[in-house]
């Protein structure tokens, strides 16, 4: 056996230092495994970020921030939108963030454009390509290579709800939204989360009005193109809420969600079968209610912030998915706000 030191290896032109050939091992405690992937890909992910949302009267943030998931404490500045955003619609893959739709202060207020920031670094959004039609309150879900996107407020037929369901390949920039399928029906103000083969929506408004309430769980399988399959139903209709999962179970929280149930209720759902969502526990009591809330997750905690009860609030809160218990104090956002659009580079719509 010989033996060599690490800095006599030859180099990458082959011009300098011995070249090993054949099996070569090594017999050492401190030796160093290679990393492998793009370098946004490597090591532990867990970053979560919030962008855009409202303010109390009739004001919108540009406001871009994030936390880690892993670890409690107050939200740090990320960047900024190209513009003051209204609920934008968040889905993401571990590298690249994108913000859908939503409404900015400038007639016609609806937007179609897609923005995106790429997960691991700080910066600004810039611009990634557009969906087919203006919207508000869009809402869907991921995996690791595409994002779909279904329902919210129309434009140019609002007062009108819409039903299309488009889909983005999250990799290519400038290429717009393509026609996916439709909803069951006309909606807005319903959540959505994903699993790494299924996109589910919550609830939300349309069906027999625009503005009528709903308990409807759908969905479509992200591999494929078509429209929404019926899931089964929410203890109670609800609108305004959010959703995250852990890529096995959903989760569905503060909305404007009917008695017996509140705003702080969490419903899950098993995200692979089909079926009646369940009562999970709840958010924490103070406020009781929290519709338009932003919320990202990691496969272990789901993670809620902001939100009104009549005024914007900057608190953050987390509960576990996989033990049941009342939510718990994370930390702040940079600035108060409501309606935000969340993504996070390791939710339950990626494989690793």
């Amino acid at each position: 056996m010989s033996q060599f030191k690490i800095n006599s290896i030859t180099n990458k032109d082959g011009d300098f230092g011995p070249v090993i050939s054949g099996v070569s091992t090594n017999n050492s405690t401190g030796c160093m495994i290679i990393p492998a992937g793009p370098t946004e890909r490597r090591g532990p992910r867990s970053r979560g970020i919030f962008a855009g949302g409202d303010v109390n009267p009739s004001g919108k943030r540009d406001t871009i921030d994030f936390i880690n998931i892993q670890s409690n404490g107050n939200a740090i500045d990320f960047g900024n939108l190209s513009a003051v955003i209204s609920r934008p619609s968040g889905v993401s893959n571990s590298t690249r963030g994108l913000f859908v739709g939503g409404s900015d202060p400038v007639s016609p207020y609806y937007v179609n454009r897609i923005e995106y920031i790429t997960m691991s670094s700080l910066g600004n959004s810039e611009d990634f390509a557009d969906i087919s039609q203006k919207l508000w309150y869009v809402s869907g879900g991921a995996n690791d290579t595409r994002a779909v996107v279904g329902g919210g407020y129309a434009v140019p037929n609002a007062p009108a709800n819409a039903n299309q369901i488009e889909s983005i390949t999250i990799a290519s920039l400038g290429v717009n939204a393509s026609d996916f399928g439709d909803l069951l029906y006309a909606t807005r103000e319903h959540s959505a989360t994903a699993s790494p083969t299924r996109v589910v929506w919550f609830g939300g408004k349309g069906d027999t009005g625009v503005s009528d309430s709903q308990n409807t769980i759908q969905f479509i399988e992200i591999a494929t193109t078509g429209n929404a399959i019926d899931f089964g139903n929410l203890p109670a209709t609800t609108n305004s809420s959010n959703a995250s999962s852990n890529g096995i179970r959903g989760f569905v929280c503060g909305g404007n969600t009917a008695s017996p149930f509140s705003g702080s209720s969490i419903f899950t759902v098993t995200m692979a079968t089909k079926g009646d969502g369940t009562d999970y526990d709840d958010l924490n009591a103070n406020p009781s209610q929290l519709p338009q809330i932003g919320t990202v997750a990691n496969s272990n905690k789901a993670i809620v912030a902001g939100g009104t009860t009549g005024g914007e609030t900057n608190v953050i809160q987390s509960f576990s998915m996989a033990t049941t218990g009342q939510s718990a104090d994370f930390g702040d956002l940079t600035v108060p706000r409501y309606a935000p659009a969340g993504v996070s580079d390791s939710h339950g719509g990626l494989l690793e």
